[in-house]
Formats: C-alpha cells, sequence, structure tokens
C-alpha cells in the first residue's frame, strides 16, 4: 500500500519493486532518482488523472467519477 507522509508526499513500492514517491511541491522520484515531467501529466492511467500543478486529481472506476480538488488547501491549513 502507498506510504502517505505528514508533509503530503506519497511513497508507493510498485508490483515490479520500483519505488515512487511524489508530492505536489516537490520532486518526483523513480527508485531515488529525480524524473523531469514537465510534458507529462501529474497522473495518467484509466483511474485517476491530473495535470501537472492543477492540485485537481479525478478517480474513475467504470462509470463512477469523483474529482479530488485541493486548490484552496496551503501549508498552513496541514494537520501534524
Amino acid at each position: 500500500p502507498p506510504e502517505w507522509n505528514a508533509d503530503g508526499t506519497v511513497r508507493y513500492r510498485t508490483p515490479d519493486g520500483d519505488v515512487m514517491q511524489f508530492s505536489f511541491n516537490g520532486p518526483r522520484k523513480l527508485n531515488g532518482r529525480s524524473m523531469a515531467f514537465s510534458e507529462y501529466k501529474f497522473f495518467n492511467s484509466p483511474y485517476i488523472t491530473s495535470e501537472l500543478g492543477s492540485r485537481i486529481i479525478t478517480l474513475q472506476y467504470k462509470k463512477k467519477k469523483l474529482a479530488l480538488d485541493f486548490r484552496g488547501v496551503d501549508d498552513s491549513q496541514k494537520k501534524e
């Protein structure tokens, strides 16, 4: 399962053993190496999509869809 840190960073080990790490404000890493994805979406799969920097994540499965809007959330609103 994904690991969620208090700073908003998510760390995930893929079924192939690769480690992905990402957050809205930090670098995205694959196996500890920063990846430049400026021309790609933040998420782009059949189930989850998000334009880089949009702070909106859309989850979709079959005919169900949920949009998570983080545009109004800033660091001062985080609970620790």
